[in-house]
């Protein structure tokens, strides 16, 4: 089973009064999600399903995902509980999804997609995730079944990395 965990893109600044739930993508967050869906479309182990926060900024970020990816990438399906959630919460999240589903992709905010990303590996676990920071992992046990320590990190990469 795969995961990928990933932070929402750079996000633009918010309008006098406007919600931080309503901010979108900034150019530059734009271009990089772009940047990583193309990437994205020629990797063997592409999202079969894509849960991510209902906000502005990761719900862009999740829908560029789709867009560059291909016709093989998986459904989105946005989750209003992953709005500035806990690591716990989205561990939850992730837990609900069937067992039919080999990789799955979270795109989410921080700083519960860090904590995350830094909960499930047994090793080598990630720094921080920075704006569209994507963490790559395995595990053997199924959703429902997965805890702290029982994936290991396959890659880490952000923008300023340049992996993708």
């Amino acid at each position: 089973m795969k995961l990928w965990l990933v932070r929402h893109g750079d996000a633009r600044q918010g309008k006098t009064g406007e919600r931080d739930f309503d901010r979108d993508l900034s150019e530059r967050g734009a271009a990089d999600a772009e940047r990583f869906g193309a990437w994205l479309a020629h990797q063997p182990d592409r999202p079969h399903l894509i849960i991510s926060s209902d906000a502005a900024r990761t719900r862009a970020t999740a829908s560029w995902i789709v867009r560059c990816a291909g016709p093989d990438a998986g459904m989105l399906h946005l989750d209003r509980r992953m709005y500035d959630a806990s690591a716990r919460t989205l561990l939850d999240i992730v837990r609900e999804t069937p067992a039919e589903v080999r990789s799955l992709a979270v795109v989410g905010h921080n700083p519960g997609m860090s904590e995350l990303a830094q909960l499930l590996p047994a090793d080598n676990a990630p720094p921080a995730l920075p704006t569209l920071g994507v963490v790559l992992m395995e595990t053997t046990v199924d959703w429902h079944d997965l805890a702290s320590g029982m994936a290991s990190v396959l890659s880490f990469s952000h923008p300023g990395a340049a992996l993708w």
